[in-house]
């Protein structure tokens, strides 16, 4: 992780990927799981499907690991958060895509 704290500032730290590390937690739901998790964005696309499938089960819309494209809400509570970036649904258009990978803690 990286990131440095001032006395004014705490930027959330970088994965080794660039994207932003954190934790939340939202009554509305991220990505459609409620309570804490803790997100990692501008995952490459077959990181987060690679991620998903060793650590639950290989879908972006279930279980404790979902993941959805980083620029689209994670909490919108409209549609859940949930994404069908992959899985049993059918993949994006675009599988160059960048996601943000959540679990559940």
């Amino acid at each position: 992780m990286t990131g440095a704290a001032t006395d004014t500032s705490a930027p959330p730290p970088n994965n080794a990927l660039g994207g932003i590390l954190g934790v939340q937690g939202s009554a509305t739901g991220t990505y459609g799981m409620t309570g804490n998790v803790v997100c990692s964005g501008s995952i490459p696309w077959k990181i987060a499907l690679a991620v998903d499938t060793v650590m639950d089960d290989g879908n972006s819309d279930t279980g404790t690991v979902r993941g959805g494209l980083t620029s689209a809400a994670a909490n919108d509570p409209t549609t859940s958060g949930i994404s069908h970036s992959y899985g049993v649904n059918p993949a994006p258009a675009d599988t160059d895509a960048t996601l943000t990978l959540c679990m559940r803690i």
